[in-house]
């Protein structure tokens, strides 16, 4: 059994959201989708504890309300979205 991890991805409705991925699910999903940081490589939360909370923090902290699918806005996120992406690490 491989790792569970999200990453962030945008949808065919061009909002984003976060998926729950293990190795083999990478080839249902085209890797130019997902968020990625400023080398090209997408952003990563390990399902230690609580990696899907740490995905959806941080995309409501880096992409604005308007872009982010309903599933994954997190309330009150206009308070949120105030960091420059590449000042974040995942």
């Amino acid at each position: 059994m491989s790792d569970v991890y999200y990453k962030i991805q945008l949808s065919k409705e061009n909002q984003y959201r976060v998926v729950c991925l293990q190795d083999f699910d990478e080839t249902d999903y085209h890797s130019d989708d997902y968020l990625k940081d400023q080398d090209g490589n997408p952003y990563v939360f390990w399902e230690t504890e609580d990696g899907e909370r740490k995905a959806r923090s941080f995309l409501n902290k880096v992409i604005k309300p308007e872009f982010i699918h309903p599933d994954d806005l997190i309330a009150n996120n206009e308070h949120m979205y105030k960091i420059p992406m590449e000042d974040w690490e995942a």
